[in-house]
Parts: structure tokens; C-alpha cells; sequence
């Protein structure tokens, strides 16, 4: 995202991640889910970035 999560999700109420979740994910019988958003992106330092893999990595293999 290029604006941070929390605004996101409170001025917008996260539309995609709502759609995704339950009109497709849960639809099809995928339970639970959850979801994980990261930024803002765009002007972030690699330090952020790299921070934001690390996290993703380990969410990844949480599942597996």
C-alpha cells in the first residue's frame, strides 16, 4: 500500500481485504484467514523494507 495500514483500515474500512476475504477466501471454504498489510511503500527506507520481508518470511513458513 502507499498509505499506512491503520489509515486504511479506518478511513476506507479496508474494501479490498474485506472482499478478498470473505467473497473469495472464505466462500471457498479457506479458514481462518488473516490478513497482513504493510506501508506506506513508496518513500519507505530499506531498512523498513527489508524489516517488512523479514515478517512476510516468517508469516510464510507459520503455515506450512
Amino acid at each position: 500500500m502507499d498509505q499506512p495500514p491503520w489509515y486504511y483500515w479506518l478511513i476506507y474500512g479496508a474494501p479490498s481485504h474485506q472482499a478478498l476475504k470473505k467473497c473469495t477466501l472464505e466462500f471457498c471454504g479457506i479458514t481462518p484467514v488473516r490478513i497482513t498489510s504493510i506501508g506506506p511503500v513508496r518513500l519507505s527506507k530499506p531498512a523498513f523494507r527489508e524489516k517488512w520481508l523479514l515478517k512476510a518470511r516468517q508469516l510464510g513458513t507459520q503455515g506450512a
